[in-house]
């Protein structure tokens, strides 16, 4: 079934997990190996690399890559595995977007398959869901499934610019799946600050706990049904999951919780390909997701404001200092602002995109920068969005093309609603704005983020590529609901404006904003800097936060191409290059 060629570093893996019975024509061929990236969390090498949430997708990748796949069959291999993997944040049942740089014609695209809301979607109901009782909140939770968009996504880009059949990109995802998986350190977190309602859910609960008991983390974990569909989709494409049995079962199970999800709408699904929102600042064009993305809009606002060099103004306060971490939490505070009253869907709003254009005003902004005070923090908007999860990759290929791909489930294992065929659905329509939320900031005025049939709900996912003269300079995404804006936008100044490497931009302590004038600090943040954001009116508290970002950083071109991949630790990530 499995005939992928496999590095040394696979071998390596494989030797640790014995129990994984994989076809010899798959580990036989191990004396390749990998020039430069004995580091898991940080590679340097020539030709390509993988950066991604997990040592078993980052292989995944690496493995199919070694056969001959390009960077887009590693990334559906990648996203794959970290669904059967990481099925707290990932999955089949999810979905997400992707933006892929073509170095043959340098063209950037992107790629929107997020979950949208069923044609009979009742948005009256799901606002008096939100007042509900946790209990009944439990037992309508099938409401939150949106269409899900990840088998579709993933193989449009494999039909578009695959080189390696679909069935050979699933195929390390299938047998992982199969014949087993080790939990892993995140997993096991996960499970543990979640593991109440895990537990005791009939077919999720057994995987990873005996009876209210947390197996270890290095405890075998097998998902076979999952693994068969993941073959039936390698063999059949995206009609396999979107028509016939495993669509049938979606429909029945999310509709048993309280779900309008039927066959018309998974046959009616549908991936969006959209330019890039984008921006040029001197030599360097930033490309990442516009609408119905926000996490982009954060982005491309600090950018504006500060530009994406050594140039910029908060080059003077220095990074880390309470100056420029209080400049930054402000510039994210106003973007948390524009995402509430202006962020919409596209494919419902046909104002969506223009809203989003216009909030990009250089003079708009500017304007709004002169009225902070750098001594005093002005209270943010928020309207509890409730994003959470996801996960996120990239692979660059040795032709140079780039793919920056983030996916989600969105709560931890989605809706905890798993069909006969594996597959854990979504609880992404969770992310919209309900009237009660949006009132509390916008009065009588309608959230561009209501509930509504055919919708995707806003995101903060942001697979970016950052240019320089033409040519890839850095490219980066993350994971964490809410926080990947925020992550993304700090690791992308450290990296752009002070020159920091993709392992340096990703680890450097980053704050958080949360509602009014809340600023949540990583544990690194020295106390002087803390105190000196507390008297400038923020309120700071400590937090353990999860988002976590990929990145790779190159220099030169062609034969004297260097690639710098980097994975965030926080998520105990995996970064590989050759």
């Amino acid at each position: 079934m499995f005939s992928i060629r496999a590095t040394k570093s696979l071998g390596s893996l494989l030797a640790c997990l014995p129990w994984l019975v994989f076809p010899a024509s798959l580990v036989a061929p191990l004396c390749g190996g990998i020039a430069r990236g004995a580091g898991d969390r940080g590679s340097l090498g020539n030709h390509h690399a993988v950066a991604t949430d997990s040592p078993l997708a980052t292989e995944a990748a690496l493995a199919v890559l070694a056969r001959g796949g390009d960077a887009v069959d590693a990334a559906v291999a990648a996203a794959t595995t970290l669904g059967v993997v990481a099925p707290a944040g990932s999955g089949l049942g999810g979905g997400g977007f992707a933006l892929v740089w073509r170095a043959k014609d340098k063209q950037v695209t992107t790629y929107d398959f997020r979950e949208t809301a069923p044609r009979a979607f009742d948005g009256a109901a799901f606002e008096a869901r939100a007042t509900a009782s946790d209990a009944q909140k439990a037992e309508t939770r099938g409401m939150l499934v949106g269409v899900p968009g990840e088998v579709l996504g993933l193989t449009a880009l494999h039909a578009k610019y695959g080189r390696l059949t679909l069935a050979d990109d699933v195929a390390f995802a299938a047998t992982l799946a199969t014949q087993g998986f080790p939990m892993g350190r995140y997993l096991a977190e996960v499970l543990k600050n979640d593991g109440l309602r895990i537990a005791s859910h009939p077919s999720i609960g057994p995987l990873f706990f005996e009876g209210s008991i947390l197996r270890s983390r290095s405890a075998v974990v097998k998902r076979e049904a999952l693994g068969r569909t993941l073959v039936r989709v390698g063999r059949e494409g995206a009609s396999a999951f979107y028509e016939g049995p495993i669509a049938a079962h979606m429909v029945e199970a999310a509709r048993r919780w309280g779900s309008s999800l039927t066959m018309d709408d998974l046959k009616a699904r549908a991936v969006d390909e959209r330019a890039a929102a984008s921006r040029t600042f001197g030599k360097r064009a930033v490309y990442t997701m516009g609408s119905p993305s926000a996490g982009g809009l954060m982005l491309l606002e600090a950018l504006t404001l500060y530009g994406a060099d050594a140039s910029s103004s908060l080059s003077k306060v220095g990074a880390g200092s309470s100056a420029y971490l209080h400049a930054v939490a402000e510039t994210m505070r106003g973007s948390l602002s524009d995402r509430l009253t202006s962020v919409g869907d596209p494919g419902t709003d046909p104002n969506a995109t223009q809203r989003f254009e216009a909030l990009l005003d250089s003079a708009r902004l500017e304007k709004r920068a002169a009225l902070r005070d750098p001594r005093r923090a002005h209270a943010a908007t928020d309207d509890a969005a409730r994003e959470r999860g996801t996960t996120h990759l990239i692979v660059a290929d040795d032709a140079g093309n780039i793919v920056s791909l983030t996916t989600t489930v969105n709560g931890p294992f989605g809706a905890r609603i798993e069909t006969e065929d594996g597959v854990l659905l979504n609880d992404e329509l969770d992310d919209f704005t309900t009237r009660a939320e949006a009132k509390l900031f916008l009065g009588d005025l309608q959230s561009p983020n209501r509930p509504r049939a055919l919708a995707r709900p806003v995101s903060s996912m942001m697979p970016t590529l950052v240019l320089e003269d033409g040519a890839p300079l850095l490219v980066f995404g993350g994971s964490g609901g809410r926080r990947i804006a925020t992550a993304c936008t700090q690791v992308a100044l450290r990296a752009l404006v002070f020159g920091d490497d993709a392992a340096e931009a990703i680890a450097a302590p980053r704050v958080h904003v949360g509602a009014g004038v809340e600023l949540l600090l990583e544990r690194d943040i020295p106390a002087d800097v803390e105190n000196a954001l507390r008297a400038r009116g923020n309120d700071v508290k400590r937090d353990p936060m999860k988002a976590a970002v990929q990145a790779m950083r190159f220099t030169g071109e062609g034969a004297e191409r260097t690639i710098q991949a980097a994975a965030d630790p926080r998520k105990y990530g995996s970064a590989r290059a050759n």
